[in-house]
C-alpha cells in the first residue's frame, strides 16, 4: 500500500482524546470516540491489504496472521509484563484476582467478554482496571480472524459483491448497536456484532478508493470533505460525555467524520497538510503502543495513591506514555516486524509460548484468589486481619441474595412482565394492598430493606440498576410500570421511589455520580435538571396512587479495601456526610415549595448516619463505595420499620 501520512495524524487525533479521557481531564469528555476512530482506519487498512492482495491472487491466511502477530503482540505482551510486578507490590488480593483473570482475557483475545461481566466502561471501577483498554484489541482480533475467511467465502473476486455483503452487516451490526443500547448496553459497546458496523466502514471507505479512479478533481470538495470530518471528530470529542447513548447512531459521528478524513484529506488539502505535520506523524506512528501504556499507568496511579490523583500528575502520566510508547516502538515494535531478523515460525512460537505464560499466571492468580494468604499473612497484623476478613465476607457480592423473596409475596423483579403481574395479583387476592417499591440499583437495596422489614400486607419490587426517571432507557419499567399503576392502583398501598442520590450531584466539570464530587474540598452541586425529571415523574405518578418519594441515603464514599481506612477502624467519607445532608435538605425544600401529590421522606433522618455508620459493631454496612451490605439492609430495615411504626410513611386510609 501507498504510505499515507494524513492516516498517521489521524492516529493521533484518535489516541490523544482516548488518553486524556481516561485521565479524566476536561473537556475531553467524549474522547473515548477515539476508539471508532480507531476502528475505522483499521477496517479501512484491514480491507485495503486484503482486497488488494486477492486481487493479485496472492492472499495467504497465514501470513496476514503473521502480520497481524507481528505488529500486535510484541508491544502487547512488553506492557502485560511490564504491569506484572506493580500488580504484585499494590494491588490487594481482590484486584489482583481481577488483574490476574484479565491476564487469560488478553491472552486469549476475550478480554472484551471479560469486562463486559465485570467492569462499567464509564464507571468509577473500571478506572483502576490496568487492562480495561484491551477490550478493543480483542474486538480487531476477532474481526481479524472472520473477515479475511468472509472475504475468501467469495470464490473469485468481486468488488460489487464485496461491497454489497459489507454494507449489509455494516447495516445489520448498526441497527443491532442502537437496538441493544436500551436493552444489552454492556454487550452494545463490547461486543463485535455491534460495533462491526464500524470496522466495516472503513471496509466501504477502502474499496471506494480502491476503484476510484483518481483523488485529484474536485478540490474543493475535498477541501471540505476533510474538514467536516475533523469537525465531526472535534464534535463528538468535545460535546460527548459519559451519558452519551452509545454507540448507536451517535457514534456516526466519530465515524463518518474519520470515514471522510480518509477519502478527502490528501497532502494538497489543509486538513491533510494538518495531519502530515511531524508532531501528529510522530504520534501516529507510536500510537499503538500510547494506546497500551497509558492505562496501566493511570490505574496503577489510582491504586497507589487511592484515588487522589492530581490533575498535573495525570498531564505527567500521560506524557510518560507517549514516552514509553516511542521506547517500545523503536525497540520492540520495529525490530519485531523485520521479516529478515526473525523467521515465522519463531513469531508463532513467541506468540504461543507468550499467550501460555500469561494465561497460566492467570489461572494461579485467580485460584489464589490474588495470592490472598500471603497479602493476610505479611502485610497485614492480627486486628487488621480480623477485619479484613469481616470486609472480604460481607462485602462479597452474592446474587443469590441480592433480593429478597420468600417464595410467596415478598418479591422482585426488574420490569413488569406476565409473571410479575401474575404473582402481584395473586398476593393481591389473599394479602389486600400492597407496598410497591420502584427505583434504580438503590431502589434494589430499598426493595430488600422493605421487605426485610416485614411492613405492610406484602412487598413487591420493580427495581433496575441504572434505571432512573431522569434518563430515559427502554429497557427500564417506569413507562410499563405506569401502565401498571393505572391497572392495580386500587391494590397498591403506596409506591416508594427511591434511587441514588450521586445522580443528583454533579463535580466540578458537570459529570453526576463521580468520585470527584466527594473529594476533599469539592463543592455542593445539585444537577437540578435531574431533580426536576424527577419530581415530574412523581408528580404523574402521584395522581393515581399514594407516592413517596424516599429520599436518597448517605453513600459511604470510601473504597472499602484501602489500607488506610482498615487502619483507621473503617470510617464514612466526611464530604459524602456533608454532601447528602445539604441535598437531602434541599430535596425536602423542592418536594415542599409548592403542593405536590407525592410525599417526600428522608432516609437520612431515619438512618441518622455518623462517621462511625460503615462499621456498626460486627457489620460492614456497605459492600461498596453507594451499596448496602446485607448486613447493612437489616440494621436500616430496623429503623424504616420503627419509622413505619411512627407513622413517617403516609399510607392509604
Amino acid at each position: 500500500m501507498i504510505y499515507r501520512r494524513e492516516i498517521d495524524g489521524l492516529r493521533a487525533l484518535a489516541v490523544l482524546p482516548v488518553i486524556l479521557f481516561h485521565a479524566g481531564i476536561s473537556p475531553f469528555d467524549g474522547g473515548f470516540v477515539g476508539v471508532d476512530v480507531f476502528f475505522v482506519i483499521s477496517g479501512y487498512l484491514i480491507t485495503s491489504i486484503i482486497l488488494t492482495e486477492r486481487q493479485a491472487g496472492r492472499f495467504s491466511l497465514v501470513e496476514f496472521y503473521e502480520r497481524r502477530a507481528r505488529r500486535i503482540l510484541p508491544a502487547l505482551f512488553l506492557v502485560m509484563t511490564a504491569c506484572l510486578p506493580f500488580a504484585w507490590l499494590w494491588l490487594q488480593p481482590g484486584d489482583l484476582r481481577d488483574f490476574a483473570r484479565s491476564l487469560i482475557a488478553v491472552a486469549t483475545f476475550s478480554s472484551n467478554f471479560y469486562f463486559q461481566s465485570e467492569a462499567d466502561y464509564f464507571g468509577t471501577a473500571a478506572e483502576l482496571q490496568p487492562l480495561l483498554h484491551t477490550w478493543s484489541l480483542a474486538v480487531e482480533e476477532q474481526y481479524y480472524l472472520l473477515f479475511p475467511l468472509l472475504v475468501l467465502g467469495i470464490r473469485r473476486y468481486d468488488a460489487r459483491r464485496i461491497a454489497v455483503l459489507i454494507a449489509v452487516l455494516a447495516i445489520a451490526s448498526l441497527a443491532l448497536a442502537q437496538w441493544a443500547l436500551d436493552r444489552h448496553a454492556e454487550a452494545a459497546f463490547f461486543q463485535l456484532p455491534s460495533r462491526l458496523w464500524e470496522l466495516a466502514l472503513g471496509g466501504l471507505v477502502a474499496l471506494h478508493l480502491m476503484h476510484t479512479p483518481t483523488r485529484e478533481g474536485h478540490r474543493a470538495l475535498r477541501e471540505l470533505g476533510a474538514a467536516a470530518g475533523l469537525v465531526l471528530i472535534g464534535m463528538a470529542v468535545f460535546a460527548y460525555d459519559r451519558e452519551t447513548p452509545f454507540p448507536g447512531v451517535a457514534a456516526l459521528v466519530p465515524t463518518l467524520g474519520t470515514a471522510l478524513v480518509i477519502v478527502c484529506a490528501t497532502p494538497a488539502t489543509l486538513a491533510g497538510r494538518l495531519l502530515g505535520t511531524r508532531a501528529l506523524v510522530g504520534i501516529g506512528l507510536v500510537s499503538y503502543s500510547a494506546y497500551l501504556w497509558h492505562q496501566p499507568l493511570f490505574a496503577f496511579a489510582r491504586h497507589r495513591l487511592h484515588d487522589e490523583v492530581s490533575e498535573p500528575l495525570l498531564w505527567g502520566l500521560a506524557a510518560a506514555a507517549l514516552a514509553l510508547a516511542y521506547a517500545s516502538w523503536r525497540f520492540v515494535e520495529q525490530p519485531l516486524r523485520r521479516r529478515d531478523r526473525i523467521h515465522r515460525r519463531t513469531v508463532f512460537a513467541v506468540a504461543g509460548v507468550g499467550s501460555l505464560v500469561f494465561i497460566l499466571l492467570g489461572l494461579l492468580g485467580t485460584a489464589t484468589d490474588g495470592f490472598e494468604a500471603r497479602y493476610v499473612e505479611n502485610r497485614l497484623s492480627g486486628t487488621e486481619r480480623e477485619l479484613y476478613r469481616m470486609i472480604r465476607e460481607q462485602t462479597a457480592f452474592d446474587p443469590d441474595r441480592e433480593r429478597v423473596d420468600d417464595g410467596t409475596c415478598r418479591f422482585s423483579a426488574e420490569v413488569v412482565d406476565e409473571a410479575f403481574e401474575e404473582r402481584f395479583a395473586r398476593c393481591a387476592a389473599t394479602h389486600g394492598r400492597a407496598i410497591v417499591v420502584i427505583g434504580d440499583s438503590h431502589g434494589v437495596n430499598m426493595y430488600n430493606i422493605m421487605a426485610k422489614a416485614g411492613i405492610g400486607n406484602f412487598v413487591a419490587g420493580v427495581v433496575q440498576g441504572g434505571c432512573r426517571p431522569h434518563r430515559h432507557r427502554s429497557r427500564c419499567q417506569y413507562q410499563e410500570f405506569d401502565r401498571f399503576v393505572d391497572r392495580w392502583h386500587g391494590s397498591i398501598d403506596q409506591v416508594i421511589y427511591h434511587q441514588g442520590g450521586a445522580h443528583f450531584l454533579r463535580d466540578r466539570k458537570g459529570e453526576v455520580d463521580s468520585p470527584a464530587a466527594f473529594e476533599p474540598g469539592a463543592a455542593f452541586i445539585v444537577d437540578e435538571g435531574n431533580v426536576t425529571r424527577v419530581i415530574e415523574y412523581l408528580e404523574r405518578l402521584g395522581t393515581r396512587v399514594p407516592t413517596v418519594w424516599l429520599g436518597p441515603f448517605v453513600e459511604a464514599r470510601v473504597e472499602l479495601r484501602d489500607m488506610r481506612l482498615l487502619r483507621q477502624g473503617v470510617f464514612m467519607n466526611e464530604r459524602s456526610l456533608s454532601h447528602f445532608a445539604r441535598l437531602d435538605a434541599f430535596l425536602k425544600e423542592r418536594s415542599g415549595d409548592a403542593p405536590h401529590p407525592f410525599t417526600y421522606v428522608s432516609l437520612i433522618d431515619i438512618m441518622d448516619a455518623q462517621r462511625d455508620f460503615l462499621r456498626v459493631g460486627s457489620c460492614i454496612t456497605y459492600r461498596d463505595r453507594d451499596h448496602f451490605s446485607a448486613c447493612g439492609e437489616d440494621l436500616v430495615a430496623r429503623q424504616v420499620k420503627a419509622a413505619f411504626d411512627a407513622g413517617v410513611f403516609p399510607t392509604r386510609r
